[in-house]
């Protein structure tokens, strides 16, 4: 599935100039590298699903981060 929302993206992205970004947690290894085994388990409920601790702490940062630097570069 990742890999279709990544083919629609550069589809947009190839369309009159629009840019669609794709946000892909599932194999961003940097991301993936920031927390333990044992933080990892407590922040998921299963290999992929975060609980709401996960959500809260480990998730909306990375988001916001993406949306604030996307968002600005985008409006400059």
């Amino acid at each position: 599935m990742i890999e279709e929302v990544k083919n629609v993206a550069e589809k947009w992205n190839a369309h009159q100039g629009i840019e669609v970004g794709v946000i892909d947690l599932y194999n961003d290894a940097d991301f993936n590298a920031q927390v333990s085994n044992e933080y990892y388990s407590w922040c998921t409920s299963d290999s992929i699903h975060p609980r709401r601790a996960g959500y809260l702490n480990w998730w909306t940062p990375y988001f916001e981060n993406y949306l604030t630097i996307n968002l600005t570069l985008n409006n400059d």
